[in-house]
């Protein structure tokens, strides 16, 4: 468990003392989410044996050894967000890099594509997946994105604004990006006929909160 930022500490307790996320196993003194303490500060004849929790100081922040029993505020820290398993988290999104399973059936989309560096990571994650550009050549390797084109206007099916544009001039139904050796398209989207068969595509959803995550666990 992270020690709270000591410059929040005034500020979100009135109390001298709070109960910190360290605790006392069969005399070992642990991060009450089982992991070793990276970090100790205690009181001078702290810790005490008799003692299985531990609060910290607001004015010195050193830790005292006390009974669970006893009344003290506390303070709690939310964990990061994080994806679902097989997702890949950049930038507070999370992505999907496997055919096998349609989008919407994740509560996700095909891909948009914002900005420079989201392509380039994009791009670096198909690229590890490759193996199938020597028996088919460039055309058998692209990755669908949720981009399409309808009168010369370009949409992304999760309703994002259309600002960033790697496409060449042409209007078609379905976009994907490659990245594979020998494959020059991959410096743009690469538009293709409704008709394309597409071996790959990119899922993207919304990482889930710390906030939400938390409050799913105590409900």
């Amino acid at each position: 468990m992270c020690l709270p930022d000591p410059r929040l500490l005034n500020q979100l307790r009135s109390n001298s003392q709070s109960y910190i996320g360290v605790i006392n196993s069969n005399g070992t003194w642990i991060y009450d989410d089982g992991t070793p303490l990276i970090y100790q500060n205690w009181k001078a004849g702290h810790p005490q044996t008799m003692a299985s929790c531990a609060v910290e100081s607001a004015q010195d922040y050193q830790w005292t050894s006390v009974s669970c029993d006893d009344l003290h505020t506390f303070i709690c820290s939310i964990p990061d967000g994080k994806c679902p398993n097989g997702w890949v988290a950049y930038d507070k999104m999370c992505y999907y890099f496997y055919a096998q399973n349609a989008c919407l059936a994740m509560e996700a989309n095909l891909t948009s594509i914002l900005s420079e560096s989201e392509f380039n990571f994009l791009k670096d994650q198909i690229g590890t997946n490759s193996s199938i550009v020597s028996s088919m050549g460039c055309g058998g390797t692209q990755a669908l994105i949720g981009l399409t084109c309808v009168d010369n206007i370009r949409s992304w099916l999760d309703g994002s604004q259309f600002a960033y544009d790697q496409t060449r001039s042409y209007c078609d139904s379905d976009y994907g990006i490659i990245n594979d050796t020998g494959c020059t398209q991959s410096s743009y989207w690469d538009d293709w006929s409704d008709t394309a068969t597409f071996l790959r595509y990119i899922c993207k959803k919304s990482l889930v909160s710390g906030f939400d995550l938390l409050k799913a666990h105590f409900e």
